[in-house]
């Protein structure tokens, strides 16, 4: 009975947690269609909830299991580097837009770090996702597709769909992931951005690509990465076509004439000013969306230069640290499920093409429902602490049990 009423307690706390990252990813969505919503309310709200699930991490950070305490070290360097970012930021935004800027990643991590860690049925992570999906999918396609609206900001919000990819796989329903791969495709190529179609392809290639590489060749493995190598190539061969204008194929064939809408020029700019940083810049960066002066109002459209212009050599450090705390998950994952390992491995790829073309640290919205999909990952590998708790438990009492010999002078030969 008492175990019930546990279950059912955790069913609520993870249900409240999942509502309101829903509930403040919605308030953005919605925004860019121009769909009056209580905004400021709904982001009120939902970020109260966020920060109060995010305390436990930050106060129980010693008590962290060794396989975890990866990842909480870094979350903890990053609101350090955060808060110092803060400081030497001088913005015309709003303090409540730079802090958010600054720490929805971090606090919204750490949040569902403690939120997730606990056990609870997997419809609530299913249903979360089939209904995130198909709200902001349809949403997207109506706008984009039907309406038009090709504007920034709304062609932008398909990055939203596309961090819900990780997510989606481990849906229970094989049906219900095909529809929603579907749906996610569809709205990848409605956008016509490059960089969301080729985070696609890598997700899906990445793992059969390695296991190749490992000699660990089969038809199904080999057959997947080819297909999508050489539909790619096809599609820019022949995007002179009139079947193929203004698809995400011809864009892709352009993207040596248009230097990926310009992200080069302004990276180009942004790493020379970087070489001509003071001691103090490279220590402190120059603060939070800083290179915004110095790229025509537009960032770099890459974490990496953004992490140490922002932030300086320790937010890049610190940068760096997030690849290898996950890669690390991913490996501690093999032997317990081999399937959500691999997935995590698609998901870094996944996170590694977006950031180096565009943003997900700095867009403090995208990034939420890969986090989710993380947690989830990385409660997962607590099961191989657990086990090793437990029988380090049984052992001790086994031994407690054995009688002890008692001491005697004469030794027996």
């Amino acid at each position: 009975m008492r175990n019930t009423i546990k279950f059912k307690k955790n069913n609520l706390i993870v249900t409240v947690l999942l509502l309101a990252i829903f509930l403040y990813e919605a308030s953005y969505i919605l925004n860019v269609f121009n769909i009056q919503i209580p905004q400021i309310l709904l982001r009120t709200i939902s970020s109260a909830i966020i920060i109060l699930y995010s305390l436990p991490s930050i106060v129980n950070i010693f008590r962290i299991t060794q396989n975890q305490q990866h990842i909480y070290y870094f979350l903890m360097l990053y609101l350090f580097i955060g808060l110092m970012a803060f400081i030497n930021t001088d913005s015309t935004e709003s303090i409540f837009s730079t802090l958010l800027g600054i720490f929805f990643f971090p606090i919204t991590f750490l949040s569902l770090l403690n939120g997730l860690n606990r056990s609870f049925d997997k419809y609530i992570i299913d249903s979360f996702t089939l209904i995130s999906c198909i709200t902001f999918g349809s949403i997207y396609l109506y706008f984009v597709l039907i309406n038009n609206i090709r504007v920034g900001p709304a062609i932008n919000s398909v990055y939203y769909l596309i961090c819900l990819l990780p997510l989606a796989s481990t849906l229970t329903s094989k049906t219900q992931k095909k529809i929603i791969y579907a749906l996610i495709t569809a709205c990848t190529l409605v956008s016509l951005k490059r960089t969301p179609f080729i985070g696609i392809i890598l997700f899906f290639t990445i793992n059969p690509i390695i296991e190749s590489l490992k000699g660990k060749v089969n038809f199904k493995s080999f057959f997947t990465p080819v297909l999508g190598i050489l539909l790619i190539l096809s599609a820019m061969i022949f995007s002179d076509s009139k079947l193929l204008e203004d698809t995400v194929f011809q864009r892709l064939s352009n993207i040596s004439e248009d230097n990926g809408s310009g992200r080069i020029d302004i990276a180009n700019e942004l790493i020379n000013t970087i070489y001509e940083f003071s001691l103090y810049d490279y220590t402190f960066g120059s603060g939070f969306n800083s290179s915004t002066l110095f790229g025509e109002g537009l960032t770099a459209h890459n974490d990496f230069i953004e992490s140490i212009f922002n932030f300086g050599i320790p937010g890049l450090i610190s940068y760096l640290l997030l690849y290898i705390s996950l890669y690390k998950t991913s490996t501690q994952l093999r032997t317990i499920n081999k399937e959500i390992s691999r997935l995590m491995i698609s998901s870094i790829a996944l996170f590694l093409s977006i950031s180096l073309a565009s943003h997900l640290i700095y867009i403090p919205t995208y990034i939420a429902f890969i986090c989710i999909f993380w947690s989830y990952s990385i409660n997962h590998s607590k099961i191989k602490d657990n086990i090793k708790t437990s029988i380090q438990k049984n052992l001790r009492q086994e031994n407690s049990n054995i009688p002890q010999k008692s001491s005697s002078k004469y030794s027996a030969y």
